[in-house]
């Protein structure tokens, strides 16, 4: 976890503990400091006040409550545990250690002294110390603790990248607990990391068969079938996973993305409202029913819901673009250059937003600046011919056939073995007339994959008609 989410973690969790007031506690003790009294405080309001101060990230202030704790409760387990988990926060490794294992000498049946034993191994970069340590700690876990002491030893071997063992423990867990949703999203990953996605598949039936109302094993069930291409599957999985919990949002959302994969825009529109009903981010389900009324070429609905994004979250570079796209697609061109520059904007560093940039500027015969957008959008590493190519229509539409030959030569250097290249290449070679180099260039092409001889036609359709291209063509197909 990064210092920014525990703070936010520990604040959230010191409020809950408070409703909205812990400040009573907190003005009581800083009132003790002002007047140098000592006034009495529990352990647990000892603990609070120290989770205050890490939330607000005053570590100092928290090990000053902490030495004024001590005094109060000498020898209390609990805040020498607290004192090992605050030394290790601040990399106090050694310390820390010292502090846990004095706690372990006379509480050697305290499952949280392994646990926070091995927690700061862990961060200390002794993962198989940390994991040797749970493994103790399993001799004296309660049963019903025993899924809490497996989980954590398999995201040590998470951290070892070693995933079949953590996967072992992650089933242990699961088995000990079947209502662990966070086993369930951690087996996924680690099937997703071996590279066993049918393996996933056929162990989430089985814990279905057993488990047929956890929302969470439909979830990941589905969501194995979409890395698999299987969306007709993986919609049953969204659909069982919404019945048993309609509320379930990121349900209906990934329910929506397998509807869209299998072209079923307006169901995968519903889908999206549904998870937007039951409160999954606002901004990211209002760009998607964009996109599907854009997938449907209902411009105008489109162009609602992304300006809904955009107001929702402003800094949503795809909402912007997709904005752009469809005020294009209505001739608003202006309004379209305009916000594809704020995409550009907002999300320097996403070569996407010049790409796209570059191709409105193209379109409106601003050469010169969707030239400059084009280099922008690769040197910030576009990956893909599609830049490529575009670059070149564009080059070759304001006529510069020198500069045209020059990118040219240098997508084929990026992408020597895109026949997809040469096709283009043929194109514009028999669109200048130079016909002896476009048949070359056009033998290259084929001879690579005869299938994408449409990056010659949809830029130079009258090919079909010359006699060079007809000849190849047929000597090809009798291959």
């Amino acid at each position: 976890m990064n210092e920014t989410i525990f703070a936010k973690a520990m604040e959230e969790d010191f409020n809950s503990l408070f409703g909205n007031s812990p400040k009573e506690l907190i003005n009581r003790y800083e009132s003790m400091l002002a007047r140098g009294d000592q006034y009495f405080f529990d352990v647990e309001e000892f603990q609070n006040l120290i989770d205050y101060y890490i939330s607000e990230r005053k570590n100092a202030q928290a090990f000053e409550v902490l030495d004024i704790a001590k005094k109060q409760h000498p020898s209390t387990s609990d805040l020498l545990i607290r004192e090992a988990e605050l030394l290790a926060q601040n990399e106090r490794f050694t310390e820390a250690l010292t502090a846990i294992n004095s706690v372990e000498d006379y509480e050697p049946y305290n499952l949280e002294v392994y646990l926070t034993k091995a927690s700061i191994l862990s961060q200390n970069g002794k993962i198989k110390e940390a994991i040797s340590t749970l493994k103790r700690a399993l001799t004296i876990a309660d049963e019903s603790e025993l899924d809490e002491v497996y989980m954590d030893i398999a995201f040590e071997y998470q951290n070892l990248g070693q995933y079949d063992p953590a996967l072992k423990y992650l089933k242990r867990a699961l088995f000990r607990n079947p209502e662990n949703d966070e086993a369930i999203y951690e087996i996924s990953y680690c099937y997703e990391e071996l590279d066993k996605m049918t393996e996933g598949i056929e162990f989430y039936s089985n814990f279905i068969d057993q488990n047929p109302y956890s929302s969470h094993a439909w979830f990941n069930q589905g969501n194995i079938y979409v890395q698999l291409g299987l969306y007709e599957k993986a919609l049953e999985s969204f659909d069982f996973c919404t019945i048993v919990n309609e509320e379930f949002a990121s349900g209906h959302f990934n329910k929506g993305l397998a509807l869209r994969k299998l072209e079923e825009y307006e169901k995968a529109i519903d889908a999206f409202q549904s998870a937007l009903k039951y409160d999954l981010i606002e901004s990211v389900n209002l760009y998607y029913i964009g996109l599907c009324y854009e997938d449907i070429e209902y411009y105008r609905e489109a162009e609602i819901f992304y300006r809904k994004c955009v107001k929702s979250d402003e800094r949503m570079s795809d909402a912007w673009l997709g904005l752009a796209n469809v005020l294009s697609e209505q001739d608003q061109w202006i309004e379209a250059l305009h916000h594809a520059r704020h995409a550009t904007i907002i999300d320097e560093n996403n070569p996407k937003t010049y790409h796209r940039l570059a191709q409105l500027q193209g379109k409106m015969n601003y050469f010169e600046e969707a030239f400059d957008s084009f280099e922008i959008a690769i040197d910030k590493g576009m990956k893909g011919i599609d830049v490529w190519i575009d670059y070149c229509d564009t080059l070759y539409d304001a006529g510069e056939e020198n500069n045209l030959s020059v990118v040219v030569n240098r997508a084929l250097d990026n992408y020597p073995h895109k026949s997809e290249i040469y096709y283009r290449f043929a194109a514009y070679l028999t669109r200048l007339g130079q016909l002896d180099e476009a048949e070359n260039i056009l033998f290259l092409a084929l001879s690579m994959d005869k299938s994408k001889i449409n990056y010659l036609f949809e830029f130079t359709p009258e090919a079909e008609d010359y006699d060079f291209v007809n000849n190849m063509l047929e000597e090809f197909e009798n291959k």
